[in-house]
């Protein structure tokens, strides 16, 4: 188990390599923190409700208008974007990125970090 978690940890802390990636954290579909690279004064409690909320409510948008599954959500906002992933209806990964970040690069490696992280959460 413990080598497992230390996987994902090291999955998640590649994201945060990604230039123009401010944070990312793993959450569980219940909204608990699995992990996150948040700086200590982040409160994590908030993001972690937050997160699975919001993925919810885009399946739920999508579903209404035939439109699939989400892949990514974003919110944009003045000082940066928020992207989710789903990961396999069990976790929502999430990245903070500055908002001059290369969208399109991040939203490909958080759909391959996805998919990896499916596979090494998968049977928790």
């Amino acid at each position: 188990m413990a080598k497992r978690f230390r996987r994902v940890n090291e999955k998640v802390n590649e994201l945060r390599d990604i230039p123009g990636v401010k944070a990312v954290a793993l959450i569980s579909s219940r909204g608990f923190m699995i992990t996150s690279t948040f700086p200590p004064d982040f409160d994590e409690s908030v993001v972690s409700t937050i997160a699975p909320s919001i993925m919810r409510m885009g399946l739920e948008g999508l579903k209404e208008m035939k439109l699939g599954k989400p892949r990514n959500i974003f919110i944009e906002g003045d000082g940066g974007v928020l992207v989710l992933t789903d990961v396999g209806g069990r976790a929502v990964l999430l990245a903070v990125v500055k908002p001059d970040a290369n969208l399109g690069y991040i939203f490909l490696e958080m759909d391959n970090a996805a998919k990896s992280l499916e596979k090494m959460i998968g049977g928790v």
